[in-house]
């Protein structure tokens, strides 16, 4: 699918949730509920259109997500794809320049671990029907 139609389907339906007391970074199921990381994430499943294609992209940092923190001080998530970013605030990809008002801290994308372990964790809960 192509970036720009990946981002009207998530946004057509996305709702955000946010997660417990365990901070869960999933593909978001046909319910469209999550927080930052589920958003981004589910825009790249969808852009890819397969794991193998997934997993290679966040691998080799054609995505990247940056861990930002808000005016107010919170943690946030963006996501970086050719050049651009998207979250769920703004919801379009926009030049970094539009996003000043965020303070850039790291980019997480190279938390795999953390990213593997919650896509498992989200897969298991799909075929138990939890989603």
């Amino acid at each position: 699918m192509e970036l720009q139609d990946a981002i009207k389907t998530v946004n057509a339906k996305f709702k955000y949730k946010k997660d417990g007391v365990i901070d869960r970074w999933r593909v978001m199921g046909s319910n469209m509920s999550g927080d930052c990381e589920d958003y981004a994430l589910t825009i790249t499943y969808l852009h890819s259109e397969n794991w193998k294609t997934f997993f290679w992209r966040w691998m080799t940092g054609y995505y990247k997500m940056w861990f930002v923190k808000t005016k107010n001080g919170n943690g946030h998530a963006v996501l970086e794809v050719e050049g651009k970013f998207i979250d769920n605030f703004y919801r379009a990809l926009v030049p970094e320049m539009k996003l000043h008002e965020f303070k850039w801290v790291y980019p997480r994308f190279m938390l795999l671990g953390k990213l593997f372990w919650s896509l498992v964790l989200g897969l298991a809960d799909a075929v138990r029907g939890k989603r």
